[in-house]
């Protein structure tokens, strides 16, 4: 397990993993990851020993931040 915990804070300190939440329902843990795309994803947590050990499963969802937050260019029509 310590291994495991190793490799997390790795991915956390090279930017892969940006937050990491524990479920209320204690089912798990949610990772929210910067990665380019859904290969780089698995791959990199693929590198995980539970992971290389059929231990752990991932789902992926691929996200995006709202269109609404994002900063607009000044003069920009909000529609």
């Amino acid at each position: 397990m310590a291994q495991e915990g190793q490799r997390v804070y790795e991915l956390y300190d090279s930017g892969l993993i940006t937050d990491m939440y524990w479920k209320t329902d204690n089912s798990g843990a949610v990772l929210i990851l910067e990665a380019d795309n859904l290969d780089q994803a698995r791959e990199q947590l693929g590198s995980l020993p539970m992971d290389q050990h059929g231990m752990t499963t991932f789902t992926y969802i691929p996200i995006t931040p709202l269109a609404s937050l994002l900063p607009r260019p000044q003069g920009a029509v909000t529609p």
